[in-house]
């Protein structure tokens, strides 16, 4: 969605194990390399995405220094600060805020 922010993310490949595509995901998405991989939650109300039925399976991945670099996809990458975030500062796309909200547990 123009305008707005987004978890990196993007589907898993046939046959690719979902552990593998969070990684691949996040290099394609952001330049950043990515580790240890844990799930945080899955995301699958119907009605979350307006293109159709997208069940998201949500990590949580550690990743060595360096700034995020957009590519694939995106028009720009960065980190922001969570308090902005949690706070409305930051536009967020679809259901990406409840994400960050739940993750947090607030």
């Amino acid at each position: 969605m123009v305008g707005y922010w987004g978890l990196p993310g993007g589907f898993v490949e046939r046959d690719e194990d979902p552990l593998d595509a969070v990684l691949r995901e996040l290099k394609e998405e952001t330049g950043l390399i990515g580790s240890n991989p844990e799930l945080l939650m899955v995301m699958g109300d119907p009605q979350r995405d307006p293109r159709k039925h997208i069940v998201s399976i949500v990590y949580s991945v550690s990743v060595a220094e360096g700034e995020p670099t957009a590519g694939d996809d995106a028009a720009d990458a960065r980190f922001w600060p969570l308090s902005a975030i949690l706070a409305g500062d930051v536009p967020m796309a679809g259901d990406h805020l409840q994400i960050v909200k739940n993750w947090f547990n607030q």
